[in-house]
Parts: C-alpha cells; structure tokens; sequence
C-alpha cells in the first residue's frame, strides 16, 4: 500500500456534502465535489481558488442575503477549499481544515448517519498520520492496535466534553428554513404568486405518542389565519380573548413530544386540537384568541411536549365575542360575481348543510387535486380551471362560510405522518403540509378539511405516502425478506432519532437531571467533569510519551530542532528529495548547505543499505 494523506484527506470531506444535501444548493454539492477529487489528485494552482469568493456572492444571493447557517456554513466550505489549496501547494498539513470541515457541517445533521461518518473518518485519519509509507493492510492494523489506548483516550475526552460542557439556555444550532415554492409550511398563504408546488421529502417534525393514531385523524395544527383578501391570507394580530378557551366540554386527552427538524416561522405545531404545551427547550407563549402556541425566538429547533383533545362535545351556549366575530367574517370590498354565485347556489343557513352542499359543488363540478394546477392569480382563475391544492380548496370554503356570515378561518398545519413502532413515533416531513379551515358552529370551533372531498386518499394515506408512493397501499402479505428488511430499517431510523434526540436535547436542565441522579449538586457535577478531563489528559500525555520513535527518527528531529524548520519538517520526509527541498529554503551559507547535503548522503547510506545500520555514518547530530 502506498498512503499520502494530503491526497485522502479531501475524499474524506465529500460524504459530509451529500449526509447534509438537505440543506445545501445541489450545484455546490458537485461543485465541492469534483473540486475536492480534484485537489486529491492534482496540485491546484492557488490562483484559481479565487473562483471562489464569487460563489459565495451566489450562495447568499439564493437566500435573499440573509446570515443563515445555509449561507454561512457553504461560505466557509468554500474558504476551506480555498485554504486546503494553499496548504497543498506549501505541502503544509492539513489536520485543524479537516477537523473544522467535520466540525462546521455537523450543524446541519445530529443524526446518526453523521456522527458515524465523523468518527469513522477521524480513525482513518488517524491511522493515516501514523502509518508509514509503503505499509501492508497488517502494519496498518498492528499501528492502529499499538495506538488503541490513545484512540480510545480521545473519544472518551470528547465524550466527557459532551456531558460536563456548561449548557446556556437556548444552546441549540438553527434549523432549517424552507425556500418558497416548495411543499413546506410557511407564515401565508399565497394562491396567486405559486403555480407549482415542488416535492420536498425532509422531516418537518418527529412526535412522539404512547398510541398509534389513525393518519387521518392526524391534523398538526400549527398557524391561523385570519385575514384575507378573497383568496389570499395570512394572520393578524387579535383582540384579547376574555373567557376560558376550554369552556366547552373536550374529551380523550393526549400527549406528544414533538422535536423540530426544520424552521416552523416561531410556531409550535400541536396535534388539534391543542390544549398545552410544556417543558419547552425555548420560551413559548400562548395566544388565546386563536388557540396558537408560539416561540418567542425563530430560527431555532423547538423539542416539547404537548397536550391535545381528539375530541369535544358541542356546547350551545358557548358563543363566540363580538370583537372576534368580525374579523372571522371579515371579507373584501370586492367579491367576484364567480364567487357569490357558488355561495347564492347554497340556500342553507346551518354551516353543516353549506359544507356538505360545497362537498357536493366540488363532485359535481369535477374539481381534482394538483400540485401543478399552473398559474391561479385570482379565484375566478380557480374556479375556471377547476385543478388546485389544499389552500385553493380550503380558502374558496372559508370565502363561503364567511360570506354565509358563518365565522371562519384557514389553519397551516400538516396532516399525517409515518408511524415508527420500535420507537412509537411519528416522522412527519414537508409533503405532509397541508391547510384546512376551522368554521364556529354549535359553541365551538370546528375542523373541516375539503381536500377530503375532492381526494379522499390524501387524507387517508396522508402527503408524504399519497404523494411519493402513487397513492399505494403496501401488501400486508409481503414476503419474509421485505418484512424483515422494513423491520430493521424501523430499527435504524428510531436509533438514529434517538441519537438525535440526545444530541439536540442535552442541555442545561439534562445536566441537572443527572447531576441529581447521582444526588450531586450541579456545581459539584462541573467539579468532576473538570477532574475527568484532567486525568483523561493526563493519560494521554503519558501515552504520547511513550511513542518509540527509532533511531532514524529521533535523528531526523534533532535535524528539525537544530535547523529550526517550520511548516515542513526532516521527519516528514518520504524520499531524499524531500529533504534536499528542505535545505534549500533554509537559511544558510554554501558552505552549511553543501555540509548538511553530505550529512543527509550519510543519513541515506545509514538507513537504506542492505545491512543498514546509522552506526555505519559518522553523522554530527548526537
């Protein structure tokens, strides 16, 4: 075998692109990728790195240049590249450029996949810095044996720097924001400017649940909107609620552990109909009017729990305040004539017979479900053409309901999800966005989704099933393998949320939690860290003290501590060329260069004859 680390090192970064290829721009993906092969193999003139303090101005560009871990993190891969090319071409080292590469992408992923990627990577980088040239598989083995107890030295470090490291409130990465255009959840709703909605298959949110809930009763409520334009909304500031919101009899009280994986715009999602939320890693507040939980901080990965009813009994008598009563039916100066004569074709005055008779409007009139319904600048364009998703459905319905003088609103939110039963939690991602709308009849507010009405599938299998696997239900009869196969993959995805979990979650109050498990007190827990870490480098001082170095080796570091190089070094040399480059960019006189040439002629004599033996040279360093 024949290894050089300075041309693994850069293989070694580009798996780091594709574990986070979520949150980064696919034409950076392959760009750093084809670089990074190139730099591996070829020495790449510094000059053209600069191509990439441009590309930078392109990344912030695509995000509206906002200072976002998407534009800041790719900024600095692309710096890094810059720096592992001026490295190359100095033949400096490259350990503190591999370790913050490793470092800085961790912040898009605290998966599993990840964290094994890391750590593999870091073994063979290892191994690599101490395995010699022209070594077999079995040296490489034996070196790694030999330098086990180091290894094991450093990973039980950062083990302890993970548990013992003081926690501040709110010490959590940014999570990831959604670009428009794209199936996600966003802070409006805008029929008239997207034509095309894009499949996006990232994880919006796990929840964690004690029972299995049938996926078309799982409704995450999230944003409600109350103002709207006759097609358009989006949610404005209400008056203060006076009154308990829970007036109403609810029923089947349960609870879920939610952990963000994405940027919700501040909202925290509840399974409807939400109640409470509690032990929140962020500060959160209630607002009353709208039943909405939200964070005081963006930007930020939220993990709570929550509670919610799945059920409620009407109560009559519950009426809805008159400041609140106009804006839910709240509409434009201008209605289109398209509009009033759907809603004059309804001649019912109860909410459930309008609803039942726009269910029978939409059937009749051959309305279908599309994520490309094309462009739909007004409601007449929707009711023209007939094709649209959830949020032309759900705000055509609350047009009418309102226009009924029924009070009404439009909630974002997600609807289904894919159930994991080795850890009992649902994984619900971006295809399950959705829209619904909640109509005030009978002493409370009331869910009605009409995407139901025109695809009943989306509902029952729920977005991510029913838009990426053809709308399919899986055989129960499949075969051993297969059944065996989803089996373990349900194992992997719940260890890798759970791995997730414990990395996004340890925080101050997990500290605390643990210190007192141990019945300490907490800042007798930093003591012990503390103490831990001081052994733990007292060890490996004592390890790295005993590396052998042979007599060869010893001899070319006195060669280094007697002529004072710097970046490149007489034991890093792998053939005697190396060690002539060295001696050129030394300071010396003739006479020392030509002195230190024949001292290095004697040192090869010494180390590569047949019966090599460095007591064969008269060498002068002692």
């Amino acid at each position: 075998m024949n290894y050089k680390i300075d041309k693994v090192i850069p293989l070694l970064l580009i798996p780091s692109l594709f574990i986070t290829s979520d949150f980064l721009m696919l034409w950076f993906i392959i760009y750093s990728s084809l670089y990074l092969v190139t730099l591996s193999l070829y020495k790449i003139p510094f000059k053209l790195s600069y191509i990439n303090i441009p590309l930078i101005y392109l990344i912030f560009k695509d995000y509206g240049f906002k200072i976002v871990p998407e534009t800041t993190i790719p900024s600095l891969a692309l710096l890094t590249l810059s720096q592992l090319t001026y490295n190359k071409s100095i033949q400096r080292k490259e350990h503190f450029l591999f370790f913050l590469w490793l470092g800085t992408f961790s912040v898009f992923s605290s998966s599993l996949y990840y964290l094994t990627y890391a750590i593999l990577s870091l073994i063979i980088f290892y191994i690599l810095e101490q395995t010699k040239i022209n070594s077999s598989f079995k040296e490489v083995l034996k070196e790694l044996r030999t330098n086990f107890y180091q290894i094991l030295l450093i990973f039980t470090a950062t083990l302890v720097l993970f548990i013992f490291f003081p926690r501040f409130y709110n010490f959590l990465p940014s999570a990831n924001n959604q670009s428009i255009g794209k199936i996600g959840y966003s802070e409006s709703i805008n029929n008239s400017s997207i034509s095309k909605l894009e499949l996006s298959s990232l994880t919006a949110f796990y929840a964690e649940t004690r029972a299995q809930i049938p996926v078309s009763q799982l409704y995450w409520r999230g944003r409600v909107h109350t103002y709207t334009d006759g097609y358009n909304w989006k949610s404005k500031t209400l008056p203060p609620l006076k009154g308990s919101v829970f007036s109403q009899k609810y029923t089947d009280l349960i609870e879920t552990k939610i952990k963000y994986e994405q940027d919700l715009s501040g909202d925290l999602i509840v399974l409807d109909t939400p109640y409470k939320v509690f032990n929140s890693n962020l500060r959160s507040y209630h607002t009353r009017s709208t039943n909405e939980f939200k964070l005081y901080q963006k930007n930020k990965k939220a993990i709570y729990n929550t509670q919610s009813f799945m059920r409620y009994k009407s109560n009559d008598k519950v009426e809805l305040p008159r400041n609140l009563l106009s804006v839910y039916t709240q509409l434009p100066a201008f209605i289109p004539n398209s509009v009033k004569n759907v809603a004059n074709s309804l001649n019912f005055r109860d909410a459930k017979e309008i609803i039942l008779g726009m269910k029978k409007f939409f059937i009749k009139e051959k309305f279908s479900y599309t994520l490309e319904p094309g462009p739909l600048p007004t409601m007449n364009h929707f009711l023209e053409k007939k094709q649209g998703y959830c949020t032309h459905y759900a705000s055509l319905l609350a047009v009418i309901l309102r226009y009924k003088q029924i009070p009404a609103r439009v909630v974002s939110g997600f609807q289904g999800g894919e159930y994991n039963d080795v850890g009992e939690y649902y994984t619900v991602k971006s295809n399950d966005a959705h829209a619904w709308v909640e109509y005030f009849s009978q002493g409370q507010w009331q869910r009605v989704d009409p995407t139901e009405f025109i695809s009943p599938a989306r509902i029952i299998f729920g977005g991510s099933q029913f838009l990426t696997a053809g709308n399919q239900i899986q055989s129960k009869n499949q075969n051993t393998f297969l059944n065996t196969l989803k089996k373990m993959n349900l194992f992997l995805d719940n260890l890798n949320y759970q791995v997730s979990l414990l990395l996004d979650n340890f925080d101050r109050n997990s500290q605390k939690d643990l210190a007192e498990s141990f019945n300490l007190k907490y800042k007798h827990f930093f003591i012990i860290g503390f103490i831990f870490l001081l052994l733990i480098t007292g060890l490996t001082y004592y390890f790295m003290s005993k590396v052998k170095y042979s007599k060869y080796e010893i001899y070319l570091r006195k060669l280094d501590k007697k002529y004072k190089t710097k970046e490149k070094k007489f034991f890093d040399i792998k053939t005697i060329g190396e060690a002539f480059d060295i001696i050129k960019n030394l300071d010396l006189t003739n006479q020392q260069q030509e002195a230190l040439e024949a001292e290095i002629h004697k040192y090869q004599i010494a180390r590569y004859s047949k019966d090599a033996n460095i007591s064969k040279a008269t060498l002068s360093i002692k």
